[in-house]
């Protein structure tokens, strides 16, 4: 390998794009993804050992064989990953709280709209993950929104956070806020010992889409009050443009949007999902 590292990001914050611009190398993206997911939260959650864990995920994770990996179940496993490989550098994206769970809500909603529109239920690594599905809430056709799912996404965000700045090693971990990505190509190929000139920077997707329906903004004082407990102070250090602007919005009782509008969007996307990609939108 000329060079081996991982991308240790959460969901929605430009893994595609990471393994398109560097698709000149070794690189692949999600792969094996269902498989490491169960590993990692099955050790996450100490139901399984250390060597079990190893065992497992078989040959996806040793020896490695890739130089970018990304997966965006890496953070599961981070630190085993630290551990084992004394040389493997790590890129860490990170998005702000607001537009990250407001799209892995976006996601959410699709995805269950598609399997109520097959028949089927969430998997389990779904569940598991505590991202992909929430067996706890049950979006309704009277109306009710998904903001009820805002705290949890803060305080998994918040934790995320937490985890990767203890166990990531910071003389080998850059770094990178996604609205940065596409600015930072040369330096992460310079700190990973990629050639910047060997990048694909032409298939960069990073896009930051509007927020359709804010969740935030659907009950301000209380969102404002378990996002300052959860992760405000974490959100004004990395990214204190972002928390400014959320903050003001929820002190000023700023509009969340057109919840039926957006619904009736969704139900567009979902279409067109199953359309062209048929039940994988549900997973």
């Amino acid at each position: 390998l000329r060079f081996h590292a991982y991308s240790v990001g959460l969901p929605k914050t430009g893994s595609s794009s990471l393994a398109s611009v560097f698709s000149g190398y070794r690189t692949r993206h999600e792969w094996a993804m269902l498989e490491l997911i169960e590993a990692g939260t099955a050790r996450r959650d100490g139901r399984v050992s250390d060597a079990e864990f190893w065992e497992q995920t078989g040959t996806r994770l040793h020896p490695p064989v890739i130089e970018l990996d990304v997966a965006t179940s890496h953070h599961l496993y981070a630190d085993a990953l630290a551990s084992r490989y004394e040389h493997a550098r790590f890129v860490h994206v990170i998005r702000d709280a607001r537009s990250w769970a407001n799209s892995m809500l976006d996601m959410g909603w699709r995805m269950r709209r598609a399997r109520a529109r097959l028949g089927i239920s969430a998997q389990d690594w779904q569940v598991a993950s505590g991202f992909y599905a929430d067996t706890s809430i049950t979006i309704d056709e009277e109306g009710a929104t998904d903001a009820a799912l805002v705290p949890g996404l803060l305080t998994a965000w918040q934790r995320h956070m937490e985890e990767m700045e203890k166990v990531l090693p910071p003389e080998r971990t850059m770094t990178v806020r996604l609205q940065d990505l596409s600015d930072s190509w040369s330096a992460i190929a310079s700190f990973l010992g990629a050639d910047p000139d060997d990048l694909r920077i032409e298939t960069d997707r990073v896009r930051v889409a509007p927020v359709r329906f804010d969740r935030f903004l659907v009950t301000p004082s209380e969102t404002l009050a378990e996002y300052t407990r959860i992760c405000g102070l974490t959100m004004e250090r990395l990214f204190p443009a972002e928390h400014l602007a959320l903050v003001t919005d929820l002190s000023s009782g700023a509009p969340a949007g057109d919840w039926e509008l957006y619904c009736a969007q969704a139900e567009q996307w979902v279409d067109e999902g199953l359309r062209e990609h048929g039940a994988r939108i549900a997973y």
